[in-house]
């Protein structure tokens, strides 16, 4: 068990080919800590680089305070979980459960303690005898798991570990891999370019772009609260709702103006307010409907539907914007038929259009 601290962290693969820029971060002893961002971001060098799989560029690694980033990975005391499973085809998940041990010449009746004790944690046992090829795609995962689990390291690292599985299985083994950091209580650190599964698994999540750590925090904060337009377009699904407008004040309040015509108010006390230009963002739960005209909404014109069984999502047209709302699932309106809207005021995102930053307040 262990605490990580990251120190101004960079990787550079050549001369010209920049991965990770400056990357400060701090998990905390027995946290289930994620690593989220898109494909090619860096996520996996990062987790490499803790490991001792990559060397730094630049930068320091710390493990309880003592630096590990000059130590090759067998004395990190880490073990990693791939996408890929890496079992041996030709063991029985018992002698891949006991690779790690054998290796280390512990003595038979401790191994077969200890692969006995992890197949239960797992509920495996009645696999010991099979050979990888005989065992479903989630219970491989399980095996990898164990294999990790057996020798007990400092920390858990985890690539992409589910990705491979179909999307019911991996919903299934996101609560069990849950289940089992509360039972182990081991620092893991997670990656994965899937959102859903970082904010549902992780004490605390690290959103990773443009090779820097965007914002770092529990999942509500960064879902509620993201702290420039980076973090909000790829935090939700659908995707939050952008239109340009500016801040302007009149007769004492402060309003967001769309154009001449439309304007909608803002709360003094939940934004940093500057005069200038900035991208509203509302997301498509937070987009009020009403098909009858009503004082106070805006006036668009539905371009698709989408019914999903427990909701429907309703393509709006306004003027030259397009933007997504949430209705129930009897909703009943029709492409070209006019929608009236309005926002959940104190749901609204404004951020500066120049650094992409937010200017909501944290409470």
């Amino acid at each position: 068990m262990a605490d990580i601290i990251l120190k101004e962290v960079t990787k550079t693969f050549g001369k010209d080919s920049q991965v990770l820029e400056n990357i400060n971060l701090e998990i905390k002893n027995k946290e289930l800590f994620t690593i989220v961002g898109p494909s090619g971001c860096g996520k996996s060098t990062l987790l490499n680089l803790i490991a001792g799989l990559e060397d730094l560029s630049s930068g320091e690694i710390y493990f309880d305070q003592k630096r590990v980033d000059h130590l090759p990975p067998a004395k990190r005391d880490v073990a990693m979980v791939f996408q890929s499973y890496a079992l041996y085809p030709h063991k029985t998940v018992f002698e891949n459960l006991a690779f790690p041990l054998m290796i280390k010449k512990y003595p038979k009746e401790k191994i077969k303690s200890k692969v006995k004790e992890v197949a239960g944690l797992l509920e495996i046992e009645a696999l010991l005898r099979r050979k990888p090829k005989q065992l479903s795609g989630g219970q491989r995962q399980r095996v990898a798991l164990g294999r990790a689990m057996v020798r007990k390291p400092r920390v858990f690292l985890l690539d992409e570990p589910l990705s491979n599985l179909d999307a019911k299985l991996r919903v299934y083994m996101r609560s069990e891999l849950k289940r089992l950091h509360s039972e182990i209580k081991t620092t893991m650190v997670y990656v994965t370019h899937d959102q859903a599964e970082a904010m549902s698994l992780s004490e605390r999540v690290a959103i990773l772009h443009h090779k820097k750590i965007q914002q770092c925090d529990k999942p509500e904060i960064i879902y509620n609260y993201p702290q420039n337009k980076v973090v909000a377009e790829f935090v939700g699904s659908p995707q939050m709702n952008f239109l340009e407008g500016e801040i302007v004040e009149k007769e004492g309040g402060f309003f967001i103006k769309f154009n001449p015509e439309d304007w909608f108010p803002l709360s003094k006390e939940a934004y940093n307010f500057f005069d200038g230009e900035v991208f509203f963002g509302i997301r498509s739960e937070d987009v009020i409907l009403n098909q009858k005209e009503e004082k106070g909404f805006f006036k668009g014109e539905i371009f698709a539907t989408e019914p999903l069984g427990d909701r429907t999502y309703v393509d709006i047209i306004w003027g030259d914007n397009k933007l997504k709302a949430q209705a129930r699932s009897d909703f009943r309106g029709k492409a070209d038929e006019f929608i009236y809207f309005s926002f959940e005021s104190e749901k609204i995102h404004l951020f500066d259009r120049k650094t992409g930053e937010s200017l909501r307040k944290i409470p």
